[in-house]
Formats: C-alpha cells, structure tokens, sequence
C-alpha cells in the first residue's frame, strides 16, 4: 500500500491525513458525485473499482492543508465529508462542501495550484492521481468538457481583485 505523503497530504502541524478503507457505499456516492459533471453520461461505480487505482479516501485533519498555493500537483479531489476552505494568498475566496471537485487547473492546465486548500472539521475527500483519472476522462468527454468550464470559471474568479464583483 502507498504511503499518504504524496501529493496532497501536507498539513500545517505536520499531522498527516489517515488512510480510510473505501467502502462500495462510499464508490457509489463518487459516482453519483461525479454524475453531476457529466451531463447525460454515466460514471458506473465499477468503472472506478477498475479505472481508478490510485483512488483514496483521506481523513484531514482541521486545518491542515490539503493543496497549497504555488505547490506543484496534478492530482484530483472531491471533498467527500465536512467542509474545506480555498485561500489565494491569504484571502478566503469559496467554502468547499461535499460533492465539490477541487483541484482542476493544475490537472487540465499544468500550472502549480492556484489556491490553498485548508480541512474544516470532519474533512474527508478523495483523492485520484491525475494518471488515473486522465484514463476516464477519455472515455467520458462529457466530464472534460464540465471539469473545463469549472476550471475557466474558478481562474476567472481567482483572477478577480480583492472586493471585486462575484
């Protein structure tokens, strides 16, 4: 088993995430997650059992950062419990709940990470390597297309100044 001191498991305190055992229950909820983004595709849960091998289910601890601004990272999550807050250079931006994706840009575009990403509490979220995920996103256009415009629509805001319009 991989050692959860990649990408995406820095923390501020220097607590690392836990490894949690993901459920079938748990897959069916990504999927449905995932449904979402997908217009009239489908994401069958087993399509993740056998796509998404670098698939995991981390618990964060409150406040320690789950991707920090400027950091290099191509990785995928979606927050699956409690919630978690994006900062660009100090300054709250969005509050992440359930369901959202995170992550997007530096996996579609290659950039370092636009934003830090802290753990509210009770903070759980998947995480994909972007290797895995790219294997799906070929088979489902419908998710790229989605994970773009969410991408396009976050460096807009991220783009914006301090106070500006939302």
């Amino acid at each position: 088993m991989r050692s959860v001191k990649g990408e995406g498991a820095r923390t501020m305190a220097g607590a690392e995430p836990v490894k949690k055992t993901v459920e079938v229950d748990q897959l069916n909820w990504l999927a449905r997650a995932l449904d979402i983004y997908m217009m009239s595709e489908h994401l069958r849960p087993e399509e993740l059992i056998g796509k998404l091998s670098g698939l995991e289910l981390l618990a964060f601890p409150e406040g320690s950062v789950i991707v920090q601004e400027g950091s290099p990272g191509r990785d995928l999550f979606v927050l699956f419990n409690g919630n978690a807050a994006v900062t660009r250079a100090g300054k709250p931006v969005a509050q992440l709940t359930p369901g959202d994706l995170f992550g997007e840009i530096g996996f579609l575009v290659g950039v370092p990470r636009t934003a830090t990403v802290s753990a509210g509490p009770d903070c759980e979220a998947f995480r994909c390597e972007a290797r895995a995920f790219e294997e799906i996103l070929s088979e489902h256009p419908n998710l790229l297309d989605s994970m773009r415009t969410i991408a396009k629509l976050r460096m807009e805001k991220l783009q914006r100044p301090a106070g500006g319009n939302p």
